[in-house]
């Protein structure tokens, strides 16, 4: 028998007299008491949670969920949710990014979070095309989750750099004829560092993204 079964058996055994001097039967009534106040409470919660206010039906709770939603929404977009995004906030900088490289037109209203330099362009080889939205996808997340961990490191945002542009390298079409993609090169997608400008929000994100020929 396992040393848990042994001493669960020396529980329920009658004779059983806990450290504090207990016996069974005044060990289930403590339980059992604890159980009926924590319920209580948890009841009267609920009521007071549920009951109406100002002729609103549970308003209370409304209100609590509507803050926890909103500010749910507010952390998680100025962290994880900066790059993928969100219906409120639209669409994030690496979903942005991967549009751009794909050949699609970005939406200059959210230009805040990105420069983009050139034209659209579709860099990928044929029959990768699907594979480079969701490689670079990933690693753009991956990268900027990393950067927002080690506060905007400058040593940290370009390992992550080369790590993306290396993989921009590795899918892109030879026939295009690009300069290789290189931090802070000719080519690139580089994270930068936010920046702040007097009177709006500081931009939390910014990806540089550059395409040339050679």
């Amino acid at each position: 028998m396992a040393p848990s079964s042994r001493a669960y058996d020396k529980y329920v055994n009658p004779d059983f007299v806990s450290k504090a001097g207990l016996t069974k039967k005044e060990i289930a009534a403590k339980h059992a008491k604890n159980l009926e106040a924590g319920y209580g409470k948890y009841k009267n919660k609920l009521q007071y949670l549920f009951e109406t206010v100002d002729g609103v039906s549970a308003k209370r709770y409304k209100e609590i969920v509507k803050y926890t939603a909103k500010n749910y929404g507010k952390n998680a977009a100025a962290k994880l949710l900066a790059f993928t995004g969100t219906k409120v906030h639209g669409r994030g900088c690496a979903v942005q990014v991967i549009d751009w490289l794909s050949g699609k037109l970005v939406d200059s209203a959210l230009a805040s979070i990105k420069i983009i330099t050139g034209e659209p362009i579709a860099i990928a080889q044929p029959g990768i095309r699907s594979a480079l939205r969701a490689s670079f996808g990933q690693r753009l997340t991956q990268a900027g989750a990393i950067i927002l961990r080690s506060d905007f490191d400058a040593d940290i945002i370009k390992k992550q750099n080369d790590l993306t542009n290396g993989l921009a390298n590795a899918l892109c079409d030879p026939a295009l004829n690009l300069v290789p993609f290189q931090t802070d090169g000719a080519s690139h997608v580089d994270y930068r560092r936010p920046i702040s400008t007097p009177g709006e929000e500081d931009s939390f994100f910014r990806i540089s993204v550059k395409v040339s020929q050679k």
